[in-house]
């Protein structure tokens, strides 16, 4: 099972010029940038709850290609109940060749936990 049904997914895209703000158009209706609502139903509505919405969220994207020599992978916290670790590197948007080559940098955090009690 890839997602728990209390699994929470959000994604955040940081705009800075009116360039960016196309290179990011297909990420920019799910943005969940905290500093972009003042309202905290809207952020509410951008988290994705449970398997089901985080798996729909993640079809929605357009297709993408990563680049796995780019791979980071930091191991914030251990222990034998739960893991927090921090996946980063680079992808970019397989539908638009020309516009969309350009290499865009992302960071995936996982918590992970054991739900089944850890026995002694």
């Amino acid at each position: 099972q890839a997602y728990h049904d209390t699994a929470h997914f959000s994604i955040m895209c940081h705009i800075g010029s009116s360039d960016s703000h196309s290179m990011f158009s297909n990420f920019i209706a799910d943005n969940r940038n905290l500093l972009r609502f003042d309202n905290s139903g809207k952020r509410l509505k951008q988290l994705k709850i449970g398997k089901h919405s985080i798996v729909g969220a993640l079809k929605s994207f357009t297709g993408t290609e990563h680049d796995p020599t780019t791979f980071v992978v930091d191991l914030v916290f251990f222990t034998p109940a739960l893991i927090q670790l921090i996946v980063s590197g680079l992808f970019r948007e397989k539908v638009k060749p020309t516009s969309g080559s350009a290499f865009k940098y992302f960071s995936r955090t996982f918590i992970i936990v054991q739900l089944e009690p850890v026995s002694a």
